[in-house]
């Protein structure tokens, strides 16, 4: 009889083999065919890749406005922004620690000395949009729960906000308030 390790590993080669062996050599997800994939196509998301620069990749909490401003001339220059790449976003680092007295977020004086205001305006009238990354967690440098509410009710009806949840709070199984479109509690 065969000892036990050797019978688990003999299994584990079979389920491994089969599975090989109905693997699909074209891995690459596949759109629906016919009438469902003119559906699946018709809203226009999903056939390009996403069309813009995100600052976390390479810099980080090195991000300041000289950079960003640069980087929309760059898009421009390029041709990248005659191409569809639109958005210059900035993710983790921008704001200050502190936010005003109504709670809303604002950029740090000393990377973003002109404010988010006169670099929204700038990246604009490049034919740019400006995102900006908020944090519905408290993992994040600024991140607030009760803030994330606030920072998504300001954004301009062109922009589309980032947000995420650093520290996901249902990851300690604590259940937080879900916001609405209307900025207030739906739980």
């Amino acid at each position: 009889m065969a000892p036990p390790t050797a019978v688990l590993l003999l299994l584990l080669l079979v389920v491994a083999a089969g599975c090989l062996a109905d693997a699909d050599t074209d891995a690459r997800p596949r759109p629906p065919a016919g009438g469902a994939r003119r559906a699946f196509l018709a809203n226009g998301l999903g056939l390009t890749p996403q069309m813009g620069w995100n600052s976390w990749n390479h810099f980080q909490c090195g991000i300041n406005e000289t950079v960003v401003r640069s980087t929309a001339d760059a898009l421009v220059a390029t041709g990248l922004a005659r191409a569809g790449y639109t958005y210059v976003n900035l993710d983790d680092c921008w704001a200050d620690y502190q936010r005003t007295k109504e709670g809303y977020m604002v950029a740090n004086p000393k990377t973003f000395p002109s404010g988010i205001k006169a670099l929204a305006d700038y990246v604009h009238s490049k034919g740019l949009k400006l995102g900006l990354y908020s944090s519905a967690g408290s993992g994040c440098l600024y991140g607030s729960l009760v803030g994330s509410y606030i920072d998504a009710k300001i954004q301009s009806p062109r922009q589309e906000p980032a947000a995420t949840g650093c520290q996901d709070p249902w990851a300690t199984r604590t259940r937080t308030p879900r916001p609405s479109r209307h900025g207030t509690s739906t739980t």
